[in-house]
Order: structure tokens, then sequence, then C-alpha cells
């Protein structure tokens, strides 16, 4: 093989490698189980990537009628995915919840999406 096309596809390699971005994105969910007249309000956070991430970070804050009722984090290595759950109990009855979370990804040592005070009313 001739060393021009070594080159030639070794820059095409790197070219196409060095060009492959990273994207992460952050979604919420929530539901409710009701057992003897007590409900359990849940629900979660997470952070997902398009690669393997070195770093996949997700928090959650649950609040209820505006009071901070559970919290929860996970910060994941070498992964693609990073989940925050959070629960309370309740009676039956009509309550405000939020979830608010902050979520972010790093690839080589760069944040490649970042998101904070997301929320979410259910």
């Amino acid at each position: 093989m001739k060393k021009s096309t070594i080159i030639g596809l070794l820059t095409f390699t790197f070219l196409l490698f060095g060009s492959l971005s990273a994207y992460a994105s952050w979604g919420m969910s929530y539901g409710s189980d009701i057992h003897s007249a007590v409900v359990t309000v849940y629900g979660y956070s997470y952070t997902g990537t398009t690669v393997v991430a070195d770093e996949v970070y997700a928090d959650s804050y649950f609040y209820k009628s505006g009071l901070l009722v559970d919290s929860d984090s996970d910060l994941v290595y070498n992964n693609t995915w990073a989940q925050a759950d959070v629960s309370t109990f309740n009676s039956i009855g009509e309550e405000s919840y939020r979830i608010e979370g902050y979520h972010y990804a790093k690839v080589n040592n760069d944040i490649v999406n970042e998101y904070t005070s997301a929320s979410k009313r259910l």
C-alpha cells in the first residue's frame, strides 16, 4: 500500500471519529400507587448520553406543596445513563408536587450538556 494511501486513510479515520459528537439529554417522570388509602407518589429524573461518557450525573429534588420531601443523586462513571429516584407518602387528597433536577454529562473532561433548575409540576 502506498504511503499516501495510508496517510489518506488515517486522516479520514481521524476526521470520522473526531467528528462524532456526544449529546446528553434529560427527562423526568412520575406516577402514583395506592395501597390501603395511602398514596405513594414517586418520580425520577435522568441524564442519558449518545456515547459512553466519563461521568453522567442526575440530581432530583421532590417538593410536596412547596416543601422539600425527598432528594437523590446518581453519579455514574463510564456509562450512558444516570437516574435519581424520589418518592413520598401521602394520605388521599390533593397536593401539589414538583420535581426539580440538575443534570450533566462529561466526555473527555468536557461538559457535553448541562441542565439546571429543570422542573416538572405533577
